[in-house]
């Protein structure tokens, strides 16, 4: 089995597998791509292997650049399979019940990426099955988090009983586009009404489908692979980066202050430039590190405390109410009051 590459944001290789095999290239040939990404064709065939989300953010770029308003995620939806996922598809497909699968999903998290996190929610009568992109800039986290969302719908109606709607209502926190027929795209996919400028990316369905029974529901299959899909997650977790360990170091000192790269690199027994340099290697930067984490914190703090702004901020790490206005509108677009008021009205 291959080993894990030194770097944090990373994507199961069998997401570009699948890429290549659809034909969807965009004016690249299959060669071309893999010597952009610096991979041989032996490496295309590991299933295991993994690909930095830094590495594939300038092809993605490119395509847009090539292919303005493309949504490439809902294309790639389109027709996944369950062998695009490997064993987590594989489980999902012999699952009893729907519920089952979105527990799989929940369960499996970090097994085919570490861009994102799916949840559940249960409210009366719905469930909102979310996805977090944390990973890469603002282009490569749209047209993630449609592949994503997208493949659960094709993967969901594929599995579901073929009189069930699913989704109801979708939801995505990225613009809508600007074209009739670019909105267009989106509403054949997922057939049901669909939400740009959201707080989170979701899908929401009836929570009376959780307990129908699903087509190829097979039990024996579904206890035979667990191990298998167990143990890549041991892998996987246990393969921590750099990153990773700072990423941790911040979460715990940022209750008292914002931490340093002195602190931190102090912390882990190397130098600023040490740290650094480890940190680019994995494709990253202290600085979008302790963004990200503050980022979730912030996004946790919204959620669940009505407590005032300047009082979240200094739990954060910022100084003041308004350098947390000012901290969260640059990353979102959005204000914390405006966020908290999309999450009540939901």
């Amino acid at each position: 089995m291959a080993k894990q590459p030194p770097f944090n944001e990373w994507i199961s290789i069998r997401h570009l597998q699948h890429f290549l095999a659809r034909g969807q290239t965009a004016g690249l040939e299959g060669h071309d791509l893999l010597k952009t990404l610096g991979l041989s064709r032996s490496q295309l065939d590991d299933s295991e292997a993994a690909l930095p989300v830094a590495a594939l953010e300038p092809v993605l770029a490119y395509l847009a650049r090539t292919f303005p308003d493309t949504p490439f995620g809902l294309h790639l939806a389109r027709d996944v399979q369950p062998a695009t996922f490997g064993v987590l598809g594989f489980l999902t497909q012999s699952a009893p019940r729907f519920a089952d699968v979105l527990n799989l999903l929940v369960r499996y998290n970090g097994l085919l990426s570490s861009i994102g996190l799916f949840s559940l929610e249960h409210r009366p009568g719905q469930v909102y099955i979310r996805w977090a992109c944390r990973s890469g800039g603002p282009l490569f986290r749209r047209h993630a988090q449609e592949y994503v969302l997208g493949s659960l719908v094709v993967l969901g109606r594929a599995l579901l009983p073929s009189s069930i709607d699913f989704p109801i209502t979708v939801h995505f926190s990225h613009a809508a586009p600007k074209t009739r027929k670019g909105r267009h795209q989106y509403h054949e996919l997922f057939e049901c009404p669909v939400h740009f400028e959201q707080p989170d990316a979701s899908l929401i369905a009836d929570s009376r489908l959780l307990n129908l029974p699903l087509r190829h529901s097979d039990p024996a299959l579904s206890k035979a692979l667990e191990p298998h899909a167990n143990t890549l997650l041991r892998q996987r977790r246990r393969r921590n980066s750099r990153s990773d360990e700072v990423s941790r170091l911040i979460n715990t000192l940022l209750n008292d202050h914002t931490p340093s790269v002195a602190e931190i690199a102090q912390q882990l027994s190397v130098s600023e430039r040490t740290l650094h340099r480890e940190l680019r290697h994995e494709g990253t930067r202290f600085r979008d590190v302790l963004d990200r984490v503050r980022f979730e914190r912030a996004r946790t703090l919204l959620r669940e405390s009505n407590a005032p702004l300047d009082t979240l901020a200094a739990r954060i790490g910022l100084q003041s109410r308004q350098s947390f206005i000012r901290w969260f509108r640059q990353h979102t677009g959005t204000t914390p009051d405006q966020y908290r008021k999309g999450l009540h009205n939901d």
